[in-house]
């Protein structure tokens, strides 16, 4: 029989250094390339995230331009060159 969810994610979690050095991790990112091959589209996404509610993601299309988005936790807000500004 295959471990159940939890046996792997607690397997997963000691082997990063246990529960306590997870909680003091504050902040990441991300970086990803995305091909839509039926449009014949690429993408550079890149998101922010930093505690305890912090997030922006900025993705790139060539010829298009940046669509970037964020919030604070309370405030969210884009950046769209095909609709503008917007909180």
């Amino acid at each position: 029989p295959l471990p159940s969810a939890e046996a792997i994610i607690a397997k997963h979690v000691a082997a990063v250094g246990g529960k306590d050095a997870l909680s003091k991790i504050t902040s990441m990112k991300q970086t990803a390339s995305m091909e839509m091959a039926s449009m014949g589209m690429t993408a550079d996404a890149e998101v922010m995230m930093g505690a305890p509610n912090r997030m922006s993601t900025k993705v790139t299309f060539p010829g298009i331009g940046e669509i970037v988005t964020g919030t604070d936790g309370q405030v969210a807000w884009s950046m769209n060159p095909m609709q503008g500004p917007r909180v």
